[in-house]
């Protein structure tokens, strides 16, 4: 049987020895980027890293300065300023996805549906008793199979994940585009054993009233 590689887009590979404990975390990226060069094109990779240096290079500095910039304040802010350049560039802000019958939510919803999407990943997580990728891998078959947008899928990545707090524009565009569901929270919701969850069951009444 012929070998068939994991991630097809990114070319040939090599071998690496990476510690046990990151890996996860690496596996994370390259299907991130696997994703988002068949979406957007090889020249995704270089800017994604020439970015991830970037910041890298702040979050050094800033480790070393003695200004009051947090570190989880720096890293957040360049990140959210990465994916509005290209996660944003995507079907998520078509035309088709705004009307003027638009959802609208206020700050405090959105936080609150930050928060309780952390929660439930943390409560799968330990109901599964599985590490953040394999819960992550469960719901990402939830969202495909309700037809979600690679690029929705990184942004619902990203929040599960806690690296990203959706902006009003972001929040109301999805709900829009979905409706009266967010695939995420559906996708969790199929799990019978989250449905007792009350943060899950709190936001999923939100968003079908709003």
């Amino acid at each position: 049987m012929p070998f068939q590689k994991n991630y097809p887009a990114l070319g040939t590979t090599t071998r690496l020895r990476i510690p046990e404990k990151i890996a996860p975390h690496f596996e994370s990226v390259l299907e991130h980027l696997n994703r988002q060069v068949q979406l957007l094109g090889q020249d995704y990779v270089e800017t994604f890293f020439s970015q991830c240096s970037q910041v890298m290079k702040e979050l050094e500095f800033a480790s070393m300065s003695l200004s009051n910039t947090s570190l989880e304040k720096l890293y957040h802010q360049e990140l959210k300023h990465f994916i509005g350049q290209f996660i944003l560039q995507s079907n998520s802000h078509s035309s088709n996805d705004r009307t003027n019958q638009g959802k609208s939510f206020s700050a405090e919803h959105i936080k609150e549906y930050g928060s309780a999407i952390r929660e439930s990943f943390e409560e799968l997580k330990n109901q599964s008793q599985s590490s953040s990728l394999a819960t992550w891998k469960l719901i990402e078959k939830g969202l495909i199979k309700r037809q979600v947008n690679l690029d929705h899928i990184d942004i619902f990545l990203d929040i599960c994940y806690g690296f990203l707090e959706p902006s009003q524009a972001e929040f109301e565009s999805t709900a829009t585009r979905y409706r009266n569901q967010c695939p995420l929270v559906e996708s969790f919701w199929e799990v019978k054993d989250m449905r007792a969850f009350k943060p899950l069951l709190k936001t999923r009444e939100l968003i079908a009233q709003a």
